[in-house]
């Protein structure tokens, strides 16, 4: 059976109405961006851990915390992505745009990105279906959108609301 992430203790959990470890009560949205399914499955809440120039200046290799039991390795063409920010990042097997129709949108793979694996990659606004989310600029949230757990369905407010 499929497993949910639980915001609170982190534990992956089955998607119950509440968490068998810590009793969090789940909300839909806990429960559709999990590996159960809905439109943000395999879409993460990440924190960029490292930020490493790459020799085609257009690109970055990234290594970010999405809550697995190992970082991710992503390389992105975001300018201002920066090390300790939380991101949301569309990993392997994530449909992009989120919630399209998988025949007639991009699966995420493993990529060779300027000689570099590419595990992952991150999101704007526009990938997410949020309104008012900017075409190529990396979605940032704050701290208080758990590291592994799903985006939020809207653009917050601001960061960290």
């Amino acid at each position: 059976m499929a497993t949910v992430l639980c915001p609170e203790c982190k534990m992956d959990v089955e998607p119950e109405e509440f968490c068998q470890e810590c009793g969090y009560e789940f909300t839909e949205a806990d429960l559709a961006g999990g590996a159960a399914g809905g439109k943000y499955a395999g879409y993460k809440v990440g924190v960029i851990l490292s930020v490493e120039a790459m020799k085609d200046k257009k690109y970055k290799a990234l290594t970010v915390d999405v809550g697995a039991d190992e970082p991710v390795a992503i390389v992105t063409n975001a300018k201002h992505a920066e090390e300790g920010e939380r991101v949301v990042v569309a990993t392997i097997g994530a449909v992009v745009p989120a919630g399209a129709d998988p025949e007639e949108a991009t699966t995420v793979a493993k990529a060779s990105v300027g000689g570099r694996a590419s595990h992952g990659m991150l999101c704007d606004g526009v990938m997410l279906g949020w309104k008012g989310g900017a075409n190529g600029v990396a979605v940032k949230l704050g701290e208080d959108f758990p590291i592994g757990g799903p985006p939020p369905d809207a653009k917050p407010a601001k960061a960290g609301s």
